[in-house]
């Protein structure tokens, strides 16, 4: 074989981006001896040099500034060697690798109002850039924040680990929430559509079913409610959702109804519940907006169906919306379940705040179900 692959890093801050932040071609080295595929003497993947597999584990350093880092990679193959060298050349075969972080970054303003939560700060000298200081926050297992200050190229992460000497106070800089296993499949989205309550929420991905061969194009969103008319669904208008009334690449969120169907072999759709709105970017660059929140947070319109409007006393503040309305959509962690009592560890308690670590919206445990701030409505 031949093999020749120019990549692409998605857009930010770092080595892999000029100046102003865009992206540039990064030129990929192929072995004809071990197949290795490499990015700036880093493994990206291997083309075996016989059969033209393609396998291996990334090892890449591509730290994202914001949201979630991927090298798009496109590769032409050709059969080759000595022939390829003295003869005409075949016809090569077109090769496209996408290799995604497993690791999201969300940004989390400074000034954002919410519940004082009791965190320990470590300060780290050594980080002197955005980048090397969530590289810091990744190789703590236990740390889930860390903020950098372009003023005082300060970083400081949030983790148990650490000398004493090394604590420090929250930074005045905005915070990025580390999100592990991050992927379309497993992390949800919130959409916050401020004055509009009836969209805004946690939308989580519905499992796929379990005998489906291959992944569907795009994730359906299902996010709960109070009764079934807050239940809904959301899909995109890719050609394999029927049923929504929703421009050609646009979210659709509709109600939940029981005939919903999927099917199991095309991962084709279909959606019978009433339409609620079509979400798209607010400007034509924007997109996907869901792809968009795994590069950080999208800005949307939601254009409101008009039988939801009509109920405007219910679902919005004050007054109906003009349509569309704006929201923001962004990532969020995925809900984890209660602990379990196991030796050695210690758990927060209400009384004692130097154990408590957790914001109250967060992970808690049954003894602590029914205790304020905590109640069985909060779910």
């Amino acid at each position: 074989l031949d093999v020749r692959c120019v990549g692409m890093v998605s857009s930010g801050a770092g080595f892999y981006s000029d100046d102003a932040g865009n992206s540039t071609a990064q030129p990929l080295t192929w072995s004809r001896q071990t197949g290795d595929v490499r990015l700036r003497g880093r493994l990206a993947f291997v083309i075996d040099p016989a059969s033209g597999g393609v396998s291996g584990l990334p090892a890449l350093d591509m730290p994202a500034d914001v949201g979630r880092r991927e090298l798009v990679a496109q590769c032409s193959v050709a059969i080759g060697g000595g022939a390829y060298d003295v003869g005409h050349a075949l016809a090569a075969v077109p090769l496209t690798v996408v290799i995604r972080d497993s690791v999201c970054w969300v940004p989390w303003p400074a000034s954002a109002a919410r519940r004082p939560v009791v965190r320990r700060w470590r300060n780290v000298s050594s980080a002197q850039s955005k980048s090397s200081c969530l590289e810091e926050c990744r190789k703590q297992q236990d740390c889930g924040v860390a903020a950098f200050s372009k003023q005082t190229k300060a970083c400081s992460v949030e983790t148990s680990g650490g000398d004493a000497g090394d604590d420090g106070t929250r930074p005045p800089g905005d915070e990025l929430v580390r999100l592990e296993g991050c992927s379309e499949e497993s992390t949800c989205v919130n959409i916050t559509a401020p004055g509009a309550y009836l969209v805004s929420g946690t939308f989580c991905p519905k499992a796929p079913p379990s005998s489906a061969p291959r992944p569907a194009k795009h994730q359906l969103y299902t996010r709960g409610g109070v009764n079934a008319q807050g239940q809904f669904v959301m899909g995109n208008v890719d050609g394999a959702l029927f049923g929504p009334h929703c421009p050609n690449g646009t979210w659709a969120i509709m109600h939940v109804n029981d005939t919903d169907y999927q099917n199991t072999n095309t991962m084709e759709a279909e959606l019978h519940g009433h339409r609620v709105a079509c979400m798209s970017g607010r400007s034509p660059s924007n997109g996907d907006v869901v792809q968009e929140a795994f590069k950080g947070v999208a800005q949307a319109d939601i254009a409101f169906a008009a039988r939801e409007t009509s109920d405007q006393d219910r679902y919005f503040a004050n007054s109906a919306p003009e349509n569309p309305v704006e929201a923001t959509v962004s990532l969020m962690p995925q809900r984890c379940p209660a602990p379990a009592r196991k030796m050695g560890m210690t758990f927060g308690t209400v009384s004692d705040a130097a154990f408590y670590s957790l914001d109250p919206c967060e992970c808690f445990g049954r003894e602590y179900a029914g205790v304020a701030p905590v109640a069985s409505a909060s779910d």
